[in-house]
């Protein structure tokens, strides 16, 4: 690849970027996977011709895509590359997006020492640079931090000065991640009901805003505080949802959390076998992604498989996981349909 073709994917990129999260990403969703060859070898190309602001800002622009699509090796590892390059190290927005980012990977990597430091590095750039919205990502991200700590007050106390900030600026898109951490405080309190009033204004929110990926991300939780909270029934609307959006998207990040809650559903309408099966789906389908679970999520996944081997038995439970286990992303998504 030459420099002229590399700088074309970039373009691409700064494009495809600014369409996933908007209102028009439904047909913009396949298109990166399309282009993945080529994104890579541009990447590569930058790398070594030494276009270091050229490789940072294509890891920065990618980065969501990766996440998405089970490719999150490949993002950690790009950002850490172009963070790391001698062109990229001056203070930038597109050195904060790649720091995002980075902390983002760290955290899903369960690697708590790299998210803290990324974060804290994003935090003190948003500082040079005056930039707000940069500093809204830093307290997004130290917030995810303290959760995988089960420290809510300071969750609850960064996400408060972070939606604040967001309603100063009147930028209704920076509000959703706020409102969602809001949540995850509470859920991590057991205050179930106070979640599910921040995740209805998120999902409202960005049902008004058009971003699908936090329409899904929203819709299940809503169904897991309903489950939490002992109203089984109540989350069957939200997961009927749950799993379209999921297969629409080609979501590899959100597909495991749609089977885990589905199983948790079959268990509650005594069906353990299903919720096994839904199980193995869910496992698999986490290593697939290359990332942990949430810190709120993992504890009740343990919880639902060890009710099934409880009622099932060790042989009985483990033919059912492992059938669960054997499907691919279509078959999950499916599974996951027909048991609701």
């Amino acid at each position: 690849m030459d420099d002229a073709t590399a700088s074309e994917v970039l373009v691409f990129a700064r494009r495809a970027s600014e369409q996933l999260d908007g209102p028009e990403s439904s047909s913009w969703e396949d298109r990166p996977e399309q282009e993945h060859g080529r994104l890579r070898a541009a990447f590569d190309h930058m790398v070594k011709s030494g276009h270091d602001a050229q490789a940072l800002e294509l890891a920065a622009c990618l980065w969501p895509f990766q996440f998405d699509r089970g490719h999150a090796d490949e993002g950690r590892r790009w950002l850490e590359i172009a963070l790391a390059r001698p062109g990229a190290r001056g203070p930038s927005p597109v050195r904060a997006t790649a720091l995002y980012g980075a902390g983002i990977f760290a955290f899903r990597a369960l690697d708590q020492a790299a998210a803290q430091r990324f974060f804290d590095e994003l935090l003190a750039l948003a500082g040079a640079l005056g930039d707000d919205g940069a500093r809204l990502k830093a307290h997004g991200g130290l917030s995810r931090v303290a959760l995988r700590r089960g420290d809510s007050a300071t969750i609850r106390r960064l996400n408060e000065e972070a939606l604040a900030l967001a309603r100063r600026r009147t930028v209704p898109e920076e509000m959703a991640s706020p409102l969602h951490m809001l949540a995850a405080a509470a859920r991590i309190d057991g205050d179930f009901e106070g979640a599910r009033e921040y995740y209805v204004k998120n999902l409202e929110l960005n049902r008004t805003l058009g971003v699908s990926r936090w329409v899904g991300t929203e819709l299940l939780n809503l169904a897991a505080v309903d489950l939490l909270g002992g109203h089984a029934e109540s989350s069957a609307g939200p997961l009927v949802e749950g799993p379209d959006l999921v297969a629409s998207r080609q979501d590899h990040f959100l597909l495991p959390y749609a089977l885990a809650w589905v199983a948790r559903l079959r268990l509650a309408r005594s069906d353990p076998r299903a919720a096994a099966e839904l199980l193995g789906a869910a496992s698999a389908q986490v290593a697939l992604s290359g990332m942990a679970m949430d810190p709120d999520e993992e504890p009740e996944f343990q919880r639902s498989v060890a009710l099934c081997e409880d009622v099932l038995g060790e042989e009985e439970f483990r033919a059912s996981w492992e059938r669960g286990a054997k499907t691919d992303f279509a078959g999950a998504v499916a599974l996951a349909r027909s048991s609701l």
